[in-house]
């Protein structure tokens, strides 16, 4: 984790402190960076993060009426915060009292617009260090998650097809510049084994799609810590493997891969971070069969060569660039 992230876990740990001594029932929500973790409290987050799971709605309280209150750690995602708020309050008791904490530059000042009708008498109870602590009341209003899921199309090989995506999940209903282009070079490659294969932050499932199309005998693995994503993943690929875990973690160990295929995220909220990025080309060499590969599409600035040089691959090469994105070939075996 970057130094940018620990800072801000700090002063979001700081502005906590004014929160008053939490009921036995609260839910903690959305905690990604574990700036929350010193909070006592049932947890709940979207993501799988490290051996942590994720789920795509809040776990039910052991209280008949709900949970007494929550702390949630604010998303910069506007769409995925108000997703977020309209599930959990389907699990809170009647004017349970919610709290909410985040820094100026997450855009905490203007989320009292974000929550409107979801929580009532939003007001900041503590600014410490560019950090806010909210105080709001539970409205009552909720969404089910099966009537939050949007039906679109999308175009892959030239074909218009269906497509399901959620608000906040990466590449919502589109296919991203990066994915096309990857696509786009993907669709002359020489791909010479595809027993197995895996999209490896699979988002909505894209790129997963596009395999599954091509190579239907091939055993395929769709990966992603958002279980969002994951649940469109389901609808938009049934007949990949579906996986929600935070990089490697939690894989198998005897999954192994001819191919594995990546848009990789390279931010934390606002953040840039390379925390994925870096995981993905230093644990999947001890994924690929002999002369399997890792094909993935990043920008220009980011620093594939030497983080393949740091995890001592053989071969690291750009197979195709443009103005915007590189697509890059790591592999152990030409």
């Amino acid at each position: 984790m970057n130094h940018n992230i620990i800072s801000r876990n700090e002063r979001l740990q700081k502005v906590s402190e004014a929160l008053p001594e939490l009921p036995l029932h609260t839910l903690i929500v959305n905690d990604y960076t574990n700036a929350l973790a010193h909070l006592a409290g049932k947890r709940w987050s979207v993501f799988a993060h490290g051996k942590q799971a994720g789920a795509p709605v809040p776990p039910m309280s052991e209280h008949a009426s709900g949970y007494q209150a929550a702390v949630v750690r604010l998303s910069t995602n506007k769409d995925q915060m108000r997703m977020m708020l309209s599930l959990l309050n389907d699990v809170l008791q009647e004017d349970a009292t919610v709290w909410v904490v985040g820094c100026n530059d997450e855009g905490i000042k203007s989320f009292a617009n974000t929550a409107d009708g979801l929580l009532n008498d939003v007001d900041t109870v503590d600014i410490r260090k560019r950090a806010r602590l909210l105080q709001g009341v539970s409205s009552g209003a909720t969404t089910p998650f099966v009537e939050c899921i949007d039906t679109d199309s999308i175009v892959l090989d030239g074909q218009s097809i269906e497509w399901h995506s959620v608000p906040g999940v990466f590449a919502k209903g589109q296919l991203d510049a990066g994915t096309q282009f990857l696509l786009k070079v993907l669709a002359k490659y020489p791909i010479k084994r595809t027993h197995q294969l895996a999209d490896f932050a699979c988002g909505t499932g894209v790129i997963a799609r596009w395999l599954a199309d091509r190579f239907p005998e091939a055993q395929l693995d769709a990966m992603d810590a958002d279980s969002w994503a994951i649940e469109m993943t389901k609808l938009n690929v049934p007949t990949a493997t579906h996986r929600l875990v935070d990089g490697w973690t939690g894989m198998p160990r005897d999954c192994r891969y001819d191919l594995v295929i990546s848009n990789p995220p390279v931010h934390i909220g606002k953040e840039q971070d390379f925390t994925v990025l870096e995981g993905l080309i230093r644990d999947v060499k001890s994924r690929l069969h002999y002369r399997g590969q890792l094909l993935m599409v990043t920008q220009h600035h980011i620093p594939v060569q030497r983080l393949a040089t740091e995890a001592e691959y053989r071969i690291c090469e750009v197979v195709e660039h443009n103005k915007g994105y590189k697509v890059w070939r790591l592999a152990n075996h030409n």
